[in-house]
């Protein structure tokens, strides 16, 4: 762009106007038209280089071009192209998804500062890495493992499993099951089910297996050759006093035959008493049988008789001496 000493020597040092000084011999600066015209080819630059035509009409043009042209430069920069751009806020920097703003120094200082934090399971953040103790423990839960850890704890877990230490283990063959020595495998609910299946089976007197117990009334019957008979089903109904006064009774698989013996009370001469058995007969007493308690010689002629129900003998005594007498009894029924 030319100045107007560019045009005239009525410039001053500096190339600019003067009002110039008579006195002095100063002359004022000539305004020329090689200096006018270059202003001129200046100004339709500007209006042409905006791309809008020249309108004798308009005087706002420059103007426009000037606006125009500094609008077109005002552009959004982008990771290709120079331009413009705003600060980001506190919460752009935040949430990280912005990507036509600009981070200040301070704000990025923040936002890192809000990142620096223990990472937890619903916070992103930094951790440290754990030690081979921390992850052989496996109680720490606010560090990281690394692969190479953790290859090392996966290793030391995969042994063999015992009674006494944590490990892995083979599955059992079926053999293995059946035959139940092996104590270093693992049976399943499938095999198991099968070895349960194979002893559950009825024992019989050449294979081992399972029995059902059987019933009282199937004891009593005595016909049922697949159960198993019990200490109490076996002794059911028998019952003993070895007692002066005593009885025997067999089990009802036994019919029940009971068997009562002892001494009744004394008797008077010419009279009767009665005498309770030491249990009362299930269902009947079949026959009492009386003998006399008394020395080997008799010094008078006795006799005696009986009558009896399940529960009782009722004996009738005559002494030709009138001495009352004890008598001895067995008695039998069922």
């Amino acid at each position: 762009m030319q100045k107007i000493g560019d045009s005239t020597n009525t410039a001053n040092a500096a190339g600019e106007y003067t009002e110039g000084s008579p006195g002095a011999g100063v002359s004022p600066t000539l305004i020329k038209a090689g200096w006018l015209n270059a202003i001129q080819r200046e100004l339709v630059n500007l209006v042409n280089g905006a791309g809008i035509p020249l309108n004798p009409a308009d005087d706002l043009q420059v103007f426009k071009a000037v606006k125009a042209l500094a609008g077109a430069a005002y552009v959004q920069a982008t990771e290709l192209l120079h331009g413009v751009t705003k600060i980001a806020t506190k919460e752009q920097v935040a949430a990280g998804t912005d990507d036509s703003t600009t981070v200040t120094p301070k704000k990025l200082a923040k936002a890192l500062a809000d990142l620096w934090r223990q990472a937890t399971e619903s916070l992103y953040g930094v951790t440290k890495i754990a030690t081979e103790e921390q992850v052989a423990a496996g109680a720490n839960d606010s560090t990281t493992v690394t692969p190479k850890k953790l290859a090392k704890a996966l290793a030391d877990l995969w042994r063999q499993a015992t009674e006494s230490l944590y490990g892995v283990t083979k599955i059992a063959t079926e053999e293995q099951v059946a035959a139940g020595a092996n104590d270093s495998t693992t049976v399943t609910p499938k095999k198991l089910a099968k070895a349960l299946a194979d002893l559950w089976q009825q024992a019989t007197e050449a294979r081992f297996g399972v029995v059902r117990l059987a019933s009282q009334a199937g004891v009593n019957a005595g016909i049922d050759d697949a159960s198993a008979v019990t200490p109490k089903t076996l002794r059911w109904g028998f019952l003993v006093s070895l007692s002066p006064n005593g009885y025997i009774v067999f089990p009802t698989w036994l019919f029940g035959w009971t068997l009562q013996w002892g001494t009744a009370v004394t008797v008077p001469s010419g009279s009767s008493s009665t005498t309770s058995f030491p249990i009362a007969f299930p269902n009947a007493c079949f026959k009492p049988l009386l003998t006399l308690n008394a020395a080997a010689n008799l010094s008078s002629n006795y006799s005696g008789g009986v009558s009896w129900a399940r529960e009782k003998l009722h004996i009738f005594h005559y002494s030709d001496s009138g001495s009352s007498a004890t008598y001895n009894y067995w008695a039998v029924g069922y």
